[in-house]
């Protein structure tokens, strides 16, 4: 259970790190006077984590800080994904807000305005759970407590309006129909309609970025085949010819580890012949899938390094050791 959450939240993560889609994302649940204070062009990605007093590291899935009204003002918005209910996510984002405003009190003395948003993909829908804290008690004398959260729970929005989300509608709808058999079907489905091709427009490098993103988060969440992503990568280019969209998937593919899964094939019928024996090309495949998916972490490495992020965030994404990011960030240099 844990590898596959860990697919919801590298896509969730490496998706909302993009400056268009966060945009998009905040415009689409953040209320409007927020959004009308905030000064977009300030809108940054934070790298900030916090030790609690038992020692233990805290990190939120993406924190975002901004200033307000053209001042030195900040607002922080805190987001939080989550594939299982959690009773305590109040508390927890309690926790995550108290560590942001003891360090930005630290260095500022004053304390920033912070919004925290959960945004739910699970498989029980809707969301089971108060965001109140009140409602983490066991027992209240008074009702008076409060630190206010909001609730994006993406299994109750219809697909109409997830799809009218800009650059984010093909993210939502990817993460709330995920754990559906028909994943692949329903993507083409989104293909033919053209909401996918509008979205990215592939002359955009963000666009080309955000479709690897979407199709690589298809590819591990459905665990698919050499056969079936090819089948799939088929489907979208017809898709594409047919809406008269330009579009190449040969650019995408080696990118999710098909050059590892031809390498991995290949090596696995050499080792299979040499030694008469089937495993080795079960182990010539494994050995391609796991070389193809580590060049792909080290694609989405190089290009978080670009970004400047912490090597701590992009270690916490892609799980690369600190050396091979080290070295990765020395050859940009």
């Amino acid at each position: 259970m844990t590898g596959v959450v860990h697919i919801h939240d590298a896509f969730f993560k490496a998706y909302l790190s993009e400056s268009g889609p966060a945009l998009d994302f905040l415009e689409a649940y953040l209320p409007v006077e927020i959004m009308k204070a905030l000064d977009r062009n300030s809108l940054r990605l934070s790298n900030k984590s916090f030790v609690d007093e038992s020692l233990k590291s805290l990190h939120s899935d993406l924190i975002y800080e901004c200033k307000i009204n053209g001042s030195d003002s900040y607002v922080y918005i805190l987001l939080e994904h989550q594939s299982v209910p959690d009773k305590f996510m109040p508390f927890r984002l309690l926790k995550y807000a108290v560590g942001l405003w003891q360090e930005h009190f630290q260095k500022k003395g004053v304390l920033p305005q912070i919004y925290p948003v959960c945004v739910y993909n699970g498989k029980i829908s809707p969301y089971p759970y108060s965001l109140q804290l009140q409602d983490c008690f066991e027992s209240l004398l008074t009702k008076n407590i409060y630190f206010l959260s909001t609730l994006v729970d993406l299994t109750s929005i219809p697909d109409e309006v997830l799809s009218k989300q800009g650059k984010v509608s093909l993210f939502s709808l990817l993460l709330k129909h995920v754990y559906e058999r028909d994943l692949v079907n329903f993507f083409l489905t989104l293909c033919e309609s053209g909401l996918v091709f509008e979205q990215f427009l592939f002359k955009d490098p963000e666009g080309k970025r955000l479709f690897l993103l979407s199709t690589r988060y298809i590819f591990e969440a459905k665990n698919l085949s050499k056969a079936e992503g090819d089948q799939l990568m088929k489907n979208v280019q017809e898709a594409a010819d047919q809406k008269q969209y330009r579009f190449s998937p040969s650019g995408y593919i080696e990118y999710y580890a098909s050059k590892g899964w031809d390498k991995g094939l290949r090596a696995g019928r050499k080792e299979g012949i040499e030694r008469g024996i089937e495993r080795g090309i079960e182990k010539g495949i494994e050995r391609g899938i796991e070389k193809g998916v580590e060049k792909a972490f080290q694609l989405m490495a190089q290009r978080m390094i670009q970004k400047g992020h912490s090597l701590a965030e992009i270690q916490e994404i892609t799980e690369l050791s600190l050396a091979e990011l080290r070295s990765l960030k020395k050859k940009q240099n």
